[in-house]
């Protein structure tokens, strides 16, 4: 009888055990996304009021990819009108290509990183601070940094302001 209740005790721990390390590890692979944010705009001119105004916008289609990566982020998403960014970790600065209804701009990103410590079972995750960002105007009016640091909450980073 006293062996049954030591192997019931036993198991339970084990089984208990085994799921709080499962909730752990799922807690610490959600809290170390970290990606800029980057909503798009557009001043249009109110013909009421003769000023202009700015408004949210939506393109048709969307595509994004990293610049000097192999990977496409946004393949000719339609109507949306913000989008999340990775910044490589590694370096100081990212770049990527957006493509606006087949009209191509290439934004970088020039930040600091930073890791920030979680606990000792999640280890650090990586954090930045824009500094700057550069485009090359072609769709892209300007560029407006809104939240300049980028941590695991997700903000509104980055204004993208288009030509009309």
């Amino acid at each position: 009888m006293k062996t049954k209740h030591i192997t019931f005790l036993f198991t339970t721990l084990v089984v208990f055990g085994l799921a709080s390390c499962n909730n752990m590890d799922e807690t610490c692979r959600k809290t170390k996304t970290v990606l800029m944010g980057a909503k798009f705009y557009q001043d249009t001119l109110n013909v009421k009021t003769n000023q202009y105004v700015t408004l949210s916008y939506t393109p048709k289609t969307l595509t994004a990819k990293g610049v000097g990566v192999d990977s496409i982020l946004y393949n000719k998403k339609e109507n949306i009108g913000e989008i999340k960014l990775p910044l490589n970790k590694l370096k100081k600065q990212s770049s990527f290509s957006i493509g606006f209804n087949e009209k191509y701009d290439t934004i970088t990103v020039v930040y600091q990183n930073a890791n920030d410590y979680l606990s000792l079972e999640c280890g650090c995750v990586p954090t930045h601070t824009i500094d700057t960002v550069l485009t090359t105007n072609h769709v892209i009016d300007k560029i407006k940094i809104s939240q300049p640091n980028i941590n695991t909450t997700y903000v509104e980073n980055i204004k993208i302001y288009l030509v009309k």
